[in-house]
């Protein structure tokens, strides 16, 4: 959930959100950290005060500022895992 990100762009704080949709601090904390994952009417009531849309709030798709994230491919992440693991092996003993 997009939520701590909306916020922040609206220029909100976690207080001045709660206020608006009537939610505690915490709980807005809480689903920031995703610890907690709201109702759809709670969410509703998030986006609307945000101006955003539902749909904006729960999706998946990466945003413009996270997009460089998807140019990470798997095969460059598992190369670097193996170099690392390589790096580590511990050394064959001839008998």
């Amino acid at each position: 959930m997009k939520l701590r990100q909306f916020r922040e762009q609206a220029g909100l704080s976690l207080t001045d959100l709660g206020v608006r949709i009537k939610l505690s601090t915490s709980y807005l904390t809480e689903i920031e950290h995703g610890k907690k994952y709201p109702k759809a009417e709670k969410i509703a009531r998030m986006a609307e005060a945000l101006g955003r849309n539902y749909d904006d709030l729960v999706s998946i798709r990466l945003d413009e500022q996270l997009s460089p994230l998807s140019n990470f491919s798997a095969h460059r992440c598992s190369t670097t895992f193996l170099s690392i693991c390589s790096a580590f092996r511990r050394p064959r003993w001839s008998s």
